[in-house]
């Protein structure tokens, strides 16, 4: 009789950077291709926004790692899940120790299973100042596109690909709205509210980067002097 103890799922975006991490400690920890189901999110035409999606992570962001929780990893139990949202402080540290000698998760893959933690106080503390640089506001990955836009033409090919995701996304979140205010969808006044502030955020984004037009207030030279200015510091205390 085949198992049915339940599986902890991946929803993830291909091209997102957090998303990359989490689908590098896979990889790092060994873990086997059905050991943890995994479902794309399409980011770009806003299917983290879709209602269902909402209601595993209310905030519609990804990676989001819904895993059953440990009381309820058998057959004769009801599976009760759970769903994990922070990149290093939860999922990767769980993807760490539940795939252990002492882990009874029970994976099926049998490749090693190295720890991701360091393995001296001094080298977790260098990977901490490191961790909470990419994390932060100035040290943010995906700003790099366009602290690397330095002139109008590579500012202009910025905007031909970033253009079209943000009038996707806008789009997206206008049919949610309307279908709810038409009775069509049925969710709360704070899911309307989440989705109008996002559409206005997204609108607001959408009209600054059309560059083709308002090239000067796409991304203001200061915060850009500002951001490398950043990681030239992070970079100088790592080193």
């Amino acid at each position: 009789m085949a198992s049915t103890v339940p599986k902890a799922v991946l929803y993830y975006y291909p091209k997102s950077i957090w998303c990359a991490a989490v689908l590098l400690a896979l990889e790092e920890k060994g873990y086997g291709n059905d050991d943890i189901d995994k479902k794309q999110v399409d980011l770009a035409s806003g299917g983290n926004f879709d209602p269902t999606f909402l209601r595993l992570n209310p905030k519609a962001t990804v990676p989001t790692l819904v895993v059953p929780l440990e009381k309820t990893l058998t057959d004769e139990v009801e599976s009760r899940y759970k769903a994990l949202t922070e990149t290093e402080v939860t999922i990767i540290d769980l993807l760490d120790k539940s795939r252990s000698a002492m882990s009874r998760t029970h994976t099926t893959s049998t490749a090693p299973a190295p720890s991701l933690r360091p393995a001296t106080f001094a080298f977790s503390a260098k990977s901490k100042i490191i961790i909470d640089a990419i994390h932060s506001e100035e040290g943010n990955p995906n700003h790099l596109a366009y602290v690397n836009a330095r002139n109008e033409v590579a500012l202009r090919t910025l905007a031909t690909d970033k253009l079209p995701v943000l009038i996707r996304r806008e789009k997206a979140l206008a049919k949610y709205i309307s279908e709810a205010e038409q009775g069509k969808l049925h969710v709360s006044a704070k899911t309307k509210a989440f989705w109008q502030e996002k559409k206005t955020a997204v609108h607001s984004m959408r009209q600054l980067r059309n560059w083709r037009h308002t090239l000067g207030q796409a991304w203001p030279y200061q915060k850009i002097l500002k951001l490398r200015a950043y990681k030239e510091k992070q970079r100088n205390a790592v080193n």
